[in-house]
C-alpha cells in the first residue's frame, strides 16, 4: 500500500497493533481521553482520536465476551475520568458520607459501565454488515443515554452530546435534536475515519462528512442570524462564595446572612429607576426555614427598592420542630422541601417552588430499608430525606416576565423545563450550589449542562451559584456574562429576549429518533450503492 511509505501511517499502524494486543488497557485510556472533550477543556476534536482507534480495537474481539469487555473497560475510563468530582463532594462532610467513598470512587463508574457495555452488542450480531453496526451502535447508545436520564439510575450526568457541546456551531443543532442528537453528531464525527478507512463503508463516511459539515456550518449561520437582543428586566445575581464547610455551622449563619444583604445592597444602589428588577440568590442561600421567619423576611428585604423582588433558595417544612439540616432528630413523620420563594420588599412570600428531582444521598438514601439492615444504619438514621416537589411549573409574577425555575441538577434533564400544560416561560432560571464540587470539574460540567438547555429550548438561562460559577446565557447559549468560579461578587445584567420555540422545544425527544431516521436511510442507501458497485464489478470480471 502507498501508505506503507509514510512514516506517520508507520507509527499510527503500529499504535494500532499495541491497542489490539492490550485491548483492555487501551480501551481504558480511549475511554478516558474523552472526557477532554467535556468541560472545561472542550477539545471536541479529540472525538475521531478516541472513537475511531476504540471501533478498530472493538473489530479485533474474536468473540462476544471480549467485545463486551472492550467495551466495559472503554465505558469505565470514560465514567471514571468525569465523574470523580463525586468523591470529592463526599470529602466534604467525612464523618457522614465515608462509608460511600468506595461506591463513589469505583462503584458508580463501574455500575455505569456495566450498564453501557451492551452498547456494543450489535457491532458483534451485524459484524457481517458494517454499515448497518455502526447505525445499531449509534441507536445503542442514544436507548442507553435516555435510560440512564429518564429511567434508571436517572443521573444525566456528562451524555455524549455534551462532548461536542464546546463548539458553538454545532451546539446550534440541539435547538432541532437536542443533546442527545448531539451525542448521535458526536458518535459518527468520531467514527468517520473509521468509516472512510474501509471500502464497504466509504461511501457512508463520505455521507457523514458531508452532513456534518452542513450541520457545522448552518449552526454559524444561525448565530450569525440571531444576535442577543435584551429585554428591559434587570438582573442582580449574588454570589457569596460561603464553603460547604460552613454553610450549615448555626454560629456561621449571621455572616452568611450580612454577606448577601451587603453584596444585595451594593449591588442595587445604582439600579435603574425604569427598569423592574430581579434579586437572585443561590439555592439553600438562607439556611433556615424562610416561612417561619417573618421577621428575618423583611430584614432580608429591606434593601429591595420598590420596583424589585427577591428570588432565594431555603428550606420549607410541613411544621416546626427539632430538625437540623446537620443533625435530624425530627419524628419520621416531618417532611421537608429544598425551594426556591419570591419575596416582596415587605417580606412577603409571593410564589414558592419545591425542588423535584433529588439528588442521591445528597437529599434522600436510595434504598433506604435494605441499607438500614448494613452496618451503615448508623449514619443513614441520622438523615432525613427531602420529600420530591408536586411537579415542574411556571413562575407567573405581575410585570415579570414567566420563568421556569430549576434547582441543582435538575438543569440536567433535557426538555424537563416545561410544565405539563406546555405553558412556554420566557426564560429558565437555575440556582444552585456547587460548592460540594471544589475546584473539580464539575461546576464546568453543570455550568455546560445549562447551556445546552438554552440552546435547547431556545430560553436565556440566568444561572446563580453559590460560589460560582453564575452567568447569564442566551438562548443560542452564548455567556453574556459570568462570574468565575469561587469568588465573591455580583453580576450584573439584562434578561435576553428569548427565541420562538425550537424544533426540540416542540417535539422533544421525538426529534432525534428523526435524525437517527437520516443517517439509516442514507447509510442503507450507500450500503446499497456499494452492493451494486460490487456485482456489478463481479459481471465485467
Amino acid at each position: 500500500m502507498i501508505f506503507e511509505k509514510f512514516y506517520f501511517f508507520n507509527q499510527l499502524r503500529k499504535l494500532l497493533n499495541f491497542g489490539e494486543r492490550h485491548s483492555f488497557l487501551s480501551s481504558f485510556f480511549l475511554g478516558f481521553s474523552l472526557n477532554f472533550a467535556l468541560s472545561p477543556f472542550g477539545i471536541w476534536m479529540i472525538l475521531p482520536l478516541s472513537i475511531t482507534p476504540f471501533l478498530i480495537i472493538l473489530d479485533s474481539a474474536s468473540n462476544f465476551k471480549r467485545l463486551f469487555w472492550i467495551g466495559f473497560f472503554y465505558y469505565l475510563g470514560y465514567f471514571a475520568g468525569g465523574l470523580y468530582w463525586i468523591t470529592i463532594a463526599l470529602s466534604v462532610d467525612w464523618s457522614r458520607f465515608f462509608w460511600l467513598f468506595p461506591f463513589s470512587f469505583l462503584g458508580i463508574p463501574i455500575a455505569l459501565a456495566f450498564l453501557s457495555a451492551p452498547t456494543v452488542y450489535a457491532l458483534w450480531i451485524f459484524k457481517n454488515h458494517p454499515n448497518l453496526k455502526i447505525f445499531l451502535f449509534a441507536g445503542s447508545i442514544f436507548i442507553f443515554d435516555l435510560m440512564r436520564t429518564y429511567i434508571f439510575p436517572q443521573f444525566p450526568w456528562n451524555l455524549l452530546g455534551y462532548t461536542l457541546a464546546s463548539s458553538p456551531w454545532f451546539l446550534q443543532s440541539t435547538a432541532l435534536f437536542g443533546v442527545f442528537g448531539l451525542g448521535l453528531f458526536a458518535l459518527f464525527l468520531g467514527a468517520f475515519p473509521y468509516l472512510l478507512l474501509k471500502k464497504t463503508t466509504r461511501h457512508s463516511g463520505i455521507f457523514v462528512c458531508i452532513f456534518l459539515s452542513i450541520t457545522f456550518f448552518a449552526g454559524g449561520v444561525r448565530l450569525l442570524k440571531n444576535p442577543s437582543q435584551s429585554t428591559s428586566l434587570s438582573l442582580c445575581l449574588i454570589q457569596p462564595n460561603i464553603p460547604q464547610t460552613l454553610k450549615w455551622v448555626p454560629s456561621f449563619r449571621k455572616t452568611t446572612l450580612e454577606r448577601l444583604h451587603t453584596l444585595s445592597t451594593l449591588a442595587t444602589s445604582s439600579s435603574p429607576k425604569n427598569f423592574s428588577l430581579l434579586v437572585i440568590w443561590p439555592e439553600t442561600a438562607v439556611p433556615l426555614f424562610l416561612e417561619e421567619e417573618e421577621v428575618l423576611r423583611r430584614q432580608l428585604t429591606s434593601f429591595l427598592p420598590p420596583n424589585a423582588l427577591l428570588i432565594t433558595g431555603g428550606g420549607r417544612r410541613t411544621s416546626s420542630s427539632t430538625f437540623s439540616f446537620v443533625n435530624s432528630t425530627s419524628p419520621p413523620q416531618q417532611k421537608i422541601w429544598n425551594s426556591l420563594f419570591v419575596l416582596d420588599p415587605e417580606g412577603k412570600i409571593l410564589n414558592i417552588y419545591d425542588k423535584v428531582h433529588l439528588v442521591p444521598f445528597g437529599e434522600y438514601v436510595p434504598f433506604r430499608k435494605a441499607l438500614q439492615a448494613l452496618s451503615v444504619s448508623h449514619f443513614i438514621d441520622r438523615t432525613l430525606d427531602f420529600s420530591e416537589g408536586e411537579g415542574l411549573q411556571n413562575v407567573y409574577l405581575p410585570n415579570y416576565p414567566p420563568f421556569s425555575p430549576l434547582i441543582c441538577y435538575e438543569i440536567a434533564f433535557p426538555h424537563h423545563v416545561l410544565n405539563s400544560n406546555f405553558s412556554r416561560p420566557e426564560w429558565i432560571l437555575n440556582i444552585t450550589n456547587d460548592a460540594w464540587f471544589g475546584t473539580s470539574t464539575g461546576p464546568y460540567q453543570h455550568l455546560q449542562m445549562a447551556q445546552v438547555r438554552a440552546c435547547e429550548e431556545g430560553l436565556p438561562v440566568v444561572r446563580v451559584a453559590n460560589t460560582g460559577i453564575s452567568a447569564i446565557i442566551d438562548p443560542c447559549g452564548r455567556f453574556l456574562n459570568l462570574l468565575p468560579l469561587n469568588q465573591t461578587g455580583t453580576l450584573r445584567g439584562l434578561l435576553p429576549k428569548s427565541l420562538p420555540p425550537s424544533f426540540y422545544a416542540r417535539y422533544g425527544n421525538w426529534s432525534p429518533l428523526f435524525l437517527l431516521l437520516i443517517f439509516g436511510t442514507f447509510m442503507g442507501i450507500s450500503h446499497l450503492c456499494t452492493f451494486l458497485f460490487k456485482k456489478k464489478k463481479e459481471k465485467l470480471l
